[in-house]
């Protein structure tokens, strides 16, 4: 399945940010810990997505995908 990933735009330093991942049924909708390797996956963008998997409790990202409509 392709997941959108966003980060947030903003964030004070006493905040702990997440990342809203979500596929485009919304059928998984969750947030995430923003890890240093998850950023380094976002290429300096607030929104990629991703090819993943997801066996009801945890999502793991496989490669990025093409931009989507949604």
């Amino acid at each position: 399945m392709i997941v959108k990933v966003q980060l947030p735009i903003s964030w004070t330093p006493e905040e702990k940010p997440m990342a809203l991942v979500y596929n485009e049924d919304g059928s998984i909708y969750v947030q995430i810990d923003i890890t240093p390797e998850l950023r380094a996956e976002m290429n300096g963008s607030v929104k990629q997505f991703f090819e993943a998997d997801c066996d009801g409790k945890t999502i793991r990202f496989k490669a990025p995908a093409p931009w989507q409509d949604w």
